[in-house]
């Protein structure tokens, strides 16, 4: 059986048609997108104006408060975050729990860790402490020679 590796003239020309053809239907380029024929989309503005009302309601700065004082679990205050300015141990009102202990700086938002129509709001610690005081410090090391450091690698 003989088989061609080049197409004849009308079959190349049959395909070029055939392309031309489908690239007169294809949409011009447009410079939005109801040029496109969408009709449902949001405008830049509604977008943008969405995505600011999203941004600005994540997190308020609510200051410096003592432990005592924090905001009031409420609607009106999901989003608040304040500095604690006192060491405070959680108690059931926050999401981790009664128990864990932070030390002065730690700030706490106001959350609603509730379902669509049943809110139910809670303190969240945004922010922990860690000791470094077991850590080495610069101070505690000594330079060592390239000789030492090969003995390290080397087996006897």
């Amino acid at each position: 059986m003989a088989t061609h590796s080049y197409l004849n003239e009308n079959r190349t020309q049959e395909l070029i048609n055939e392309i031309k053809s489908r690239l007169a239907g294809k949409a011009d380029t447009a410079s939005t997108i109801s040029g496109y024929g969408i009709t449902d989309a949001y405008t830049k503005d509604e977008v943008d104006n969405k995505v600011d009302a999203a941004v600005s309601s994540v997190y308020r700065p609510g200051g410096s408060v003592a432990f005592a004082d924090l905001p009031a679990l409420a609607e009106a205050n999901v989003g608040k975050v304040v500095n604690v300015t006192d060491a405070f141990t959680t108690t059931a009102d926050f999401v981790e729990g009664a128990g864990k202990s932070y030390p002065a700086g730690t700030n706490v938002v106001v959350c609603d860790v509730g379902s669509a129509g049943s809110p139910s709001y809670k303190y969240d610690a945004q922010s922990g402490f860690i000791d470094t005081t077991p850590f080495a410090l610069n101070a505690d090391f000594v330079d060592i020679t390239a000789q030492e450091l090969a003995a390290m690698w080397t087996s006897t």
